[in-house]
């Protein structure tokens, strides 16, 4: 009987290590075949329509292969394994001060409306303060850490605009507050931009860039650093719901991670949702809001490292500038701390000049930059520097200062290039997911947090379906 079932045991082990195995090869199949569909010269409506057929066709062969069920058209895998550990830390009032913490962060001065601790109040509207000290690097951040579509200039005026009213609206509405009015704001001028491209057939839609990008390792973010940061970000924040359900004595029934496909877009903990229910209504908006804590507290974590990072190593980075013409490299400059000079390039732009070049490329230890002759009229023309990225780093010229995106750091040091991509992503991916997470949209903890918060059903669901809209809004510019 014992050798009976230590082989049933056995065999349902090599099984489970068979199905893990299909799945981690069909994950970087996946990643090959979007990849080669995003660089291929299809339309992007094309692209998207071939990436979604191909997860669908995957997560098809996923469910009749190993049985897996589809939910809410993803695919669940559940284990207990790591259930013991959040029993272990979920012993401690202190994570319900924590969760409080994270709902003032998410929600400002509105959520004293649910947080009653004044402790809580307190120190979550001064993290908030001090978060607004890292706030100008995120931008940055992402730009050397995430390839996305970069905002035009006009995108950029408008913001800069409209940036001291949501700066204002920080400490009231928190960030999970803010994050909802910058969608709402970016869906409107979608909107708009869509309608007079349907009424008067013109291209407004592609002067506007999307208001959210897919993470995706190996395309968007680079791969080993993405993959850890991923992790990271996903073990918190799951596990801070974990211990946050046990310490209001919920049973948890699994943990897991979210599939489309074979493409990971999440995980999750399972709690007894009948006991979540029956749990006082506090209880239930600390568990839905433990999920964001987690993801501030890296935020702060992941910021406070990186800043230390780029402090300590100043003399260890790779700081020459070169130009690129006619396939010689011209080493015009070196970068004086974080500053180029953009007049070193007078050699090289008379060149062009000379030539009536319309173009330039010129490379830099970090990256590539590429200078497009400018016409005002017929007579008079400048050089425009944008930023393309090659290093997941790089300059960005702006009249005569440059904004340093990321070091490039010389050998023996070239490992920091692995850090500082982790530490960059860990911050600002735990900055996005956090706040976004509390966006009161179905399927969303800012959701869950919502209806808990108003009686009538009802008007929480047309809320919240209604900021979907604006979410998809925000999502639409991809397919034009």
């Amino acid at each position: 009987m014992k050798n009976e079932t230590e082989e049933k045991t056995g065999g349902k082990g090599k099984e489970a290590n068979s199905r893990f195995l299909v799945i981690i090869l069909l994950f970087f199949l996946t990643l090959f075949i979007i990849r080669t569909i995003v660089d291929s010269g299809f339309s992007a409506i094309e692209k998207f329509i071939m990436a979604v057929v191909f997860l669908v066709a995957t997560q098809i062969f996923l469910m009749k292969a190993f049985g897996y069920k589809s939910e809410m058209g993803f695919i669940l895998l559940r284990s207990k394994t790591g259930l013991g550990i959040l029993e272990n830390y979920s012993k401690f009032n202190f994570w319900n001060f924590l969760a409080d913490v994270g709902m003032v962060m998410g929600y400002g001065v509105l959520s004293f409306i649910i947080v009653k601790d004044n402790r809580a109040r307190a120190f979550g509207i001064f993290l908030i303060i001090c978060s607004l000290f890292l706030l100008p690097f995120i931008y940055p951040v992402a730009l050397s850490s995430i390839s996305f579509q970069q905002p035009t200039s006009a995108e950029l005026d408008e913001s800069a605009s409209s940036q001291p009213f949501f700066q204002a609206l920080i400490p009231i509405a928190g960030y999970g507050g803010v994050t909802t009015a910058g969608m709402l704001k970016k869906g409107e001028d979608v909107l708009v931009k869509f309608i007079f491209s349907i009424l008067f057939k013109t291209q407004e839609l592609k002067s506007i860039t999307p208001g959210a990008s897919l993470l995706l390792p190996g395309i968007t973010i680079d791969f080993l650093p993405g993959i850890l940061a991923i992790v990271v970000i996903l073990v918190f924040h799951e596990g801070m719901h974990g211990i946050l359900a046990r310490l209001a004595k919920i049973p948890l029934n699994s943990a897991g991670i979210v599939l489309f496909g074979a493409l990971p877009v999440g995980a999750f903990v399972d709690p007894d949702e009948n006991e979540v229910k029956k749990t006082e209504k506090i209880a239930q908006q600390r568990i839905f809001a433990a999920g964001s804590t987690g993801n501030y507290i890296l935020f702060f974590v992941g910021g406070i490292l990186l800043v230390m990072l780029l402090l300590a190593t100043p003399y260890i980075q790779d700081e020459r500038v070169f130009a690129n013409y006619n396939n010689t490299l011209y080493e015009v400059g070196k970068l004086d701390g974080y500053d180029f000079n953009v007049s070193n390039l007078n050699d090289v732009l008379e060149k062009v000049r000379e030539e009536n070049k319309t173009q330039l490329a010129v490379e830099t230890a970090n990256g590539s930059l590429l200078l497009n002759r400018i016409y005002l009229d017929k007579n008079t023309s400048f050089f425009n520097i944008s930023f393309f990225n090659s290093r997941k780093g790089g300059l960005i010229i702006q009249g005569n200062s440059t904004i340093l995106l990321s070091p490039a750091y010389r050998e023996p040091f070239g490992f920091l290039n692995f850090v500082y991509d982790f530490l960059a992503l860990t911050f600002i991916l735990n900055f996005f997911i956090a706040s976004i997470n509390l966006v009161p949209i179905p399927l969303f903890d800012g959701f869950r947090i919502l209806e808990l918060e108003i009686r009538d059903k009802r008007a929480a669901y047309f809320v919240a379906f209604l900021l979907l809209g604006f979410f998809l809004l925000n999502l639409l510019p991809w397919l034009f």
